[in-house]
């Protein structure tokens, strides 16, 4: 007649793993805090553009949040091959478009003063381009479309 529930050795162990569940939450919630990243919202295309000066690819932003300079990165590349992202150091705001002159991302270069990349592998006509934009703080992909090359300059 003389039983226990539970025996103090078992209390005593629950009691520590309790504590250390808690300590648990408490530790993970304080380093857990921190600013949140937000991700801008924007309609975003990409189409093909044929000017006297070659095949190229024309990026336009149709609204929108803005893209903060050296906050997101483009890619053009043919389809198949892995993104090669060229940051951008200009404010892309509603309105604003970015091309493509006749030239894909690897070894390109951004110019601010025209909004163009340029310098990289040639543009092929009738080839499949995957072009991204991507937002650097966020790493979310804000434009994933392939984009046909027609036409003749």
């Amino acid at each position: 007649m003389d039983e226990k529930g539970v025996s103090p050795v078992i209390g005593v162990i629950l009691m520590v793993a309790a504590t250390m569940v808690i300590a648990g939450v408490v530790m993970a919630m304080l380093v857990g805090f921190k600013a949140p990243t937000t991700t801008p919202v924007a309609s975003i295309s990409a189409e093909n553009y044929v000017e006297t000066s070659g095949l190229d690819i024309i990026i336009n932003h149709n609204g929108g949040d803005t893209l903060k300079a050296n906050d997101f990165e483009i890619s053009v590349v043919e389809v198949g091959n892995p993104p090669q992202y060229e940051t951008i150091t200009e404010d892309f705001k509603a309105g604003d478009s970015i091309f493509v002159e006749s030239t894909t991302t690897g070894n390109a270069a951004y110019n601010d003063a025209t909004n163009t990349i340029s310098g990289g592998d040639s543009l092929t006509n009738g080839e499949k381009y995957n072009v991204k934009i991507k937002h650097i703080s966020s790493n979310t992909v804000l434009l994933d479309t392939v984009v046909t090359v027609r036409g003749s300059p």
